[in-house]
């Protein structure tokens, strides 16, 4: 459907060697885009993938395009103008922007570090203005681009979903919804030997999370803070009178604006369950829980 789609256009991805990253270059390149990827030689090193930048390249240069690798710490301010400024000079243009790198140092507050915090300010927020930025210049002389910054929820009830894939066949448009763990290419070969009955035939599926959550507390009403929009931030969710609990990340435990952690953590379990039993949608569904042990705003 969206073969050469972007034929003519190129690509830059951020965190592109592998995990969604890679997905998303090589849906690209098959789109007919020519690509870039940023990469972190020390990190796939430690993620147990040396050399993966290479490959990933390799793999897009078989679907017919050109591609580029470029090691880039997108931590670093400065690295943002370098990655636009080589991409342009490699292929020519810049047209599409994808933010994609991204690191996670799950721990509580009270532990957290304030190097770890800075790590993950710089390298999950503060690296997609930059590029952004950077990326405006040659897009504005050329008056067109796309900048795409990749987070998930995509949506907050499957109705809105709908509406997602509605909108994406009746324009001809790529839409991509990261789950992570389907671009993991462990994860890939599992699901393959699988479906070769290497572990025989699979009948039943769990999805199991161990992760501890801690309590968010109870907060009271409290200004909005200096520059946020909080009408335009709340959207169509009912106007409840702001507390920093219903704002960064805690918003995920209302039923305003969140799904619980059904659909924040619970939607990664459930989608790796159905890959593997290679179904579709259910036809029936049975959920239990409950607020048992914290006395907070939950």
């Amino acid at each position: 459907m969206f073969e050469a789609a972007l034929q003519g256009q190129v690509a830059l991805v951020t965190g592109g060697s592998r995990g969604i990253g890679r997905a998303t270059v090589l849906a690209l390149a098959q789109a007919g885009a020519d690509v870039v990827l940023s990469y972190s030689d020390q990190a796939d090193t430690r993620a147990g993938h040396p050399g993966i930048a290479d490959a990933t390249a390799d793999e897009a240069r078989a679907l017919g395009v050109r591609a580029l690798t470029l090691e880039a710490d997108v931590a670093d301010p400065a690295s943002a103008q370098v990655m636009i400024d080589s991409t342009v000079e490699g292929l020519g243009r810049l047209d599409i922007v994808v933010n994609n790198a991204g690191i996670a140092r799950d721990n509580l507050a009270i532990r957290m570090t304030n190097a770890e915090w800075d790590l993950v300010i710089a390298i999950d927020l503060s690296a997609a203005f930059h590029v952004c930025r950077a990326a405006l210049k040659p897009m504005l002389r050329q008056r067109s681009g796309r900048l795409i910054n990749v987070e998930k929820p995509c949506s907050h009830n499957i109705f809105e979903t709908q509406q997602i894939v509605a909108a994406a066949r009746k324009y001809g448009r790529m839409v991509q919804m990261g789950s992570q763990i389907r671009s993991s290419v462990a994860v890939q070969e599992a699901m393959a030997k699988m479906r070769e009955g290497e572990f025989g035939e699979i009948y039943m599926a769990r999805g199991l999370c161990f992760k501890w959550r801690d309590t968010i507390n109870r907060t009271p009403p409290s200004a909005v803070p200096a520059g946020v929009n909080y009408d335009l931030w709340t959207g169509p969710a009912p106007l409840r009178p702001f507390t920093m609990n219903r704002f960064h990340y805690n918003w995920h435990w209302f039923w305003d604006t969140g799904n619980g952690d059904l659909g924040n953590q619970g939607i990664h379990e459930m989608d790796v369950a159905r890959w593997c039993l290679g179904v579709t949608y259910p036809t029936k569904a049975t959920a239990i829980g409950g607020h048992f042990l914290f006395d907070d705003d939950q």
